[in-house]
């Protein structure tokens, strides 16, 4: 009858028991059957298991295998490699081939980025060998902007243009309305007409003149006739010739003066302000007069002469002593210079005049007068109605300029130049 050798403690027991009689160790699938007694009984080698005596586990059967253990790991080399030395190289070709797939699907992305989402890529293709790129959209945008001209339509051909600043709009249509040539406009005469780069056209000056219109190669023209009057620019250009000085300059010598001569002459004014430019007036001529800063003692008694230039008045007293003698033997004394006139040119004031400054808007009244000082029926006129208007014998200045004004009377002729100023 066949036996059963316990695998932990080496008891055989018949081969129909299901565990050991002595342990109670489970009967094990590979335990060890014998024929026979166990006392002569061989065992059998089965698989990788070797009987021993006592059972494999007994402790003296595992403390004999724990020695052999260790003196066959002490006669091997110590040169021999660890056995867990191999599967360290095997990671690191994992690695390596981790990173070789990670960089495939880095360049994956950026092919995709560059190619799909970065605008005008899409038409880029390699040019040459070296790789470079070359996009067909800026030959397109080139081709498709050049549209030529074929020709133009003016709103009017011929403009009339009746006053000075008048502005007039001329339209002009392109054909084709799209075209990428620029409309140019130009005048012949800026004098006449001025037009800007929009087609507005303003009046400058009296005459016909011709707007230019072009664009690419087409060309058309528009007449332009301004019909109203030149302005009189004479009176502004004379101004312009004319010193203009600083009306603070105007100071006279003295405030206060004697004469004990008759005929006696004092020079009232030496300064910057040309003495013809400034306005000379004395209070009472039997006294004292005055003419260009230059006072002339006439008769006994006193008086007051003054200068006014540019808005400015200054003035002095003129003391006539007894010894100048009375105004008759002065009025005797004069009597030859104006012997050839039997009138003169005065003011309200009986003051003699023949050059006098207004400003504009202010009004001075002049009359003809006789030897003894009575008013005469003179006819007055003006030489440029612009400058001065007239009513009467009273002028009042209108604009900056220099005119005329004309005295007749029986046959004589007496003018006063009068000057107006802005100031």
């Amino acid at each position: 009858m066949s036996k059963i050798i316990c695998d932990v403690c080496g008891t055989s027991y018949p081969e129909n028991a299901n565990q050991c009689p002595i342990c109670g160790c489970v009967r094990s699938v590979e335990a060890k059957t014998v024929s026979g007694s166990t006392d002569n009984a061989v065992p059998e080698v089965v698989s990788s298991y070797t009987y021993v005596k006592g059972g494999r586990f007994s402790k003296k059967n595992v403390r004999k295998r724990n020695l052999e253990r260790v003196s066959s790991e002490q006669d091997k080399p110590a040169a021999e490699p660890a056995p867990e030395e191999k599967p360290k190289k095997q990671d690191k070709g994992l690695v390596v081939a981790v990173i070789v797939l990670l960089l495939a699907i880095v360049a994956v992305f950026v092919y995709i980025a560059v190619r799909f989402l970065i605008p005008g890529a899409q038409s880029g293709v390699p040019d040459n060998i070296d790789g470079t790129i070359i996009t067909t959209a800026p030959t397109t945008e080139s081709t498709s902007l050049v549209i030529s001209c074929e020709k133009l339509i003016l709103s009017d051909t011929v403009v009339e243009l009746k006053t000075a600043g008048a502005i007039q709009l001329l339209s002009v249509k392109t054909e084709p309305a799209d075209t990428t040539d620029t409309v140019i406009f130009a005048s012949e005469d800026e004098n006449i007409a001025k037009v800007n780069e929009d087609g507005k056209i303003e009046a400058v000056g009296p005459g016909q003149t011709t707007i230019t219109i072009t664009c690419g190669e087409q060309t058309e023209t528009c007449r332009i006739t301004c019909t109203f009057e030149a302005e009189n620019t004479t009176a502004p250009t004379e101004e312009t010739t004319v010193p203009v000085y600083d009306p603070s300059e105007l100071k006279l010598l003295k405030s206060d003066v004697t004469l004990s001569k008759k005929a006696e002459v004092w020079v009232a004014y030496r300064g910057k302000i040309p003495a013809g430019d400034i306005t000379w007036t004395s209070d009472n001529e039997k006294v004292a007069t005055v003419q260009d800063g230059k006072v002339t003692a006439v008769g006994k008694g006193n008086t007051t002469i003054h200068g006014e230039y540019g808005g400015v008045k200054v003035s002095c007293i003129i003391r006539c002593s007894a010894s100048v003698g009375a105004y008759v033997e002065q009025e005797e004394a004069t009597q030859p210079t104006q012997s050839s006139r039997k009138y003169h040119l005065n003011t309200d004031n009986n003051s003699q005049k023949n050059d006098i400054t207004l400003k504009i808007g202010e009004s001075f009244t002049f009359k003809l007068r006789d030897s003894e000082g009575n008013e005469v029926a003179a006819e007055f006129s003006c030489s440029n109605v612009q400058v001065c208007s007239l009513s009467g014998a009273e002028v009042t200045g209108l604009a900056v300029g220099t005119t005329n004004l004309v005295a007749e009377y029986e046959g004589e002729t007496h003018i006063c130049t009068v000057r107006v100023s802005n100031s």
